[in-house]
């Protein structure tokens, strides 16, 4: 029997713990941005280009740019190394390729649409969502060879790895359902159900002190005329501890700044003390700093506000937790702020504009919840 001491020690000692084994690495959650875990290199892929560009952030300069097949979408660098995967969606192979010396090192084939990628601790494998047909392939990073795959759901994009790297969090693009799946037995071993009418959930991010996970989505399966005042934007935050898989908690973006409305909530970063949460929306081109609560109801509080490029569709905070990255996906550049005052450090261009002068004004207005599309910024053409 233990004495109140001991159990209060034990207690502790199971905090610090909790503390201590979770932290910020490379590749722990699926984006288009990555950041070594040394913090020397960010990997930016450009989906228009066919390309992935690494930036030295010690200078916040272009080191390369490297050509990687039609719309890459997830890249990771490979555990502490400076080695790296993406997951080439219009080529249907996953490209590994040195942030060093800009080798590519190989390539897996897999069945078809990688999205998300993330690298286990070692960095000897690599897991993948295929968007179809709703499966995990896990690859092993020395041989380029595929060692299984398993079935997770369908429409399955986000992807995230305990820091544990013994679990695998996927999300459904259409349901906002999330999986987990146990890697040691190789199958889905909890589920989270979203609410029938949310939407477009692509990314996945987990708290790295608590039991928690932060999902970007929206609300669009309705059925109001036009959708006007039924699509909203929001920040589900998951309890991944909670008994089999039932505890989802939606906070509503639009309420956050005085009802100013945000559209298509992107992606969240989570800084390394966890105290600080970022969430960008590429409908309204702005993002939100949010202070965690670690009360278990109200999780996020509004802190500040910026206004960001064209299309902000990734976003990472550096390993010292000092600086926070955004890719405006239509700028073609990254942009560095600092992460506590949100002051603007940087830019860098990571491709020239593949598009040409006309397509790309298209493509802003498709993505856009503004003037000249919309007035009241609730719903891009990009949004249903």
């Amino acid at each position: 029997m233990h004495t109140v001491a001991q159990r209060f020690g034990l207690i502790t000692a199971f905090a610090l713990i909790a503390l201590t084994a979770w932290p910020l690495e490379a590749g722990q959650t699926n984006s288009l941005m990555d950041i070594s875990q040394d913090g020397q290199y960010l990997a930016c892929s450009n989906r228009d280009s066919g390309t992935v560009t690494i930036i030295d952030l010690r200078t916040h300069n272009k080191r390369f740019e490297f050509p990687v097949g039609p719309q890459p979408e997830g890249v990771s660098f490979l555990g502490a190394s400076h080695r790296l995967g993406v997951a080439v969606y219009g080529a249907d192979q996953v490209v590994f390729f040195d942030a060093d010396t800009a080798q590519q090192l190989g390539h897996a084939e897999v069945f078809d649409e990688p999205y998300g990628l993330v690298s286990n601790k070692a960095g000897d494998r690599v897991f993948v969502t295929l968007d179809y047909p709703g499966r995990v392939v896990e690859i092993d990073t020395d041989t380029f060879e595929t060692v299984r795959e398993i079935d997770a759901g369908k429409f399955i994009r986000g992807i995230a790895i305990s820091p544990t790297r013994h679990r695998l969090f996927v999300t459904e693009f259409y349901s906002t359902a999330v999986h987990a799946i146990d890697l040691e037995q190789g199958k889905v071993v909890d589920h989270w159900q979203g609410a029938t009418t949310d939407n477009l959930l692509r990314q996945i991010t987990l708290h790295p002190t608590r039991g928690k996970a932060y999902l970007p989505h929206i609300r669009s399966r309705v059925t109001s005329v036009h959708g006007e005042g039924s699509i909203f934007p929001y920040v589900t935050v998951l309890d991944i501890t909670a008994g089999n898989g039932r505890r989802r908690k939606r906070i509503p973006m639009d309420a956050f700044r005085g009802n100013l409305v945000t559209a298509n909530p992107w992606e969240t970063a989570i800084t390394p003390d966890g105290r600080r949460a970022f969430v960008i929306f590429s409908g309204t081109n702005d993002m939100f700093a949010c202070d965690v609560i670690d009360d278990d109801y109200r999780e996020l509080g509004y802190s500040q506000y910026v206004q960001l490029g064209a299309n902000p569709r990734a976003l990472r905070v550096a390993p010292d937790g000092h600086t926070v990255y955004v890719y405006n996906a239509l700028d073609f550049a990254v942009v560095a702020y600092d992460a506590q005052t949100l002051e603007r450090l940087a830019e860098v261009t990571v491709t020239e504009n593949p598009l040409g002068d006309e397509i790309l004004a298209g493509k802003r207005l498709f993505y856009a919840a503004l003037q000249p599309m919309v007035g009241r910024r609730w719903i891009a053409c990009s949004s249903p």
